[in-house]
């Protein structure tokens, strides 16, 4: 009962100088100038403006994240129909990357561009013939490459792998 009491009372010396401050304000005595208002307008400005230049930044760089993942995942998705084919199969990998994307296939070079996600990426496959302990194997370098988005310089994405030699055929 006495906190009732309490929180009453406390209650009630919160509206009197609620009402008080409210009749000050109206003589003029208490309250915010213009120029008080027009700096912390200003002050806030300045805080928003960070905060939406953070926002910029960040979507920047997760765009250039997706894009490096995509190049990322091309130049696997080529390894992988490189190293799949039978020794024949470079040049039957080179084939199938040339139908992947809109390419031109020049003997053991595929050059090529390939669009997604609004993104134009730039293919380049060299495969050239190794020989390594006298067995011919053959090194693969498949290259993405794609223009920054805000005009800077352009992304790159190089894998090179060695494929394993042809089975031989009886």
């Amino acid at each position: 009962m006495k906190v009732l009491k309490a929180l009453g009372r406390y209650a009630t010396g919160l509206l009197m100088k609620t009402r008080q401050c409210g009749r000050a304000a109206k003589a003029g005595k208490e309250g915010f100038t213009l120029i008080e208002l027009l700096i912390a307008l200003a002050v806030f400005s300045l805080g928003m403006m960070a905060v939406a230049s953070g926002f910029m930044t960040s979507f920047a760089m997760l765009r250039t994240q997706a894009e490096l993942s995509t190049a990322n995942s091309l130049t696997q998705q080529a390894m992988e129909m490189l190293g799949s084919q039978p020794p024949v199969g470079v040049s039957g990998g080179l084939a199938n990357l040339a139908s992947m994307a809109n390419t031109t296939d020049v003997g053991n070079i595929v050059n090529g561009t390939i669009a997604m996600n609004g993104t134009t990426y730039t293919m380049y496959v060299q495969v050239q013939s190794v020989n390594i302990s006298n067995t011919s194997e053959y090194l693969a370098d498949v290259t993405i490459s794609w223009p920054d988005a805000r005009g800077g310089a352009a992304h790159h994405v190089t894998h090179e792998q060695l494929l394993p030699p042809p089975p031989s055929q009886s």
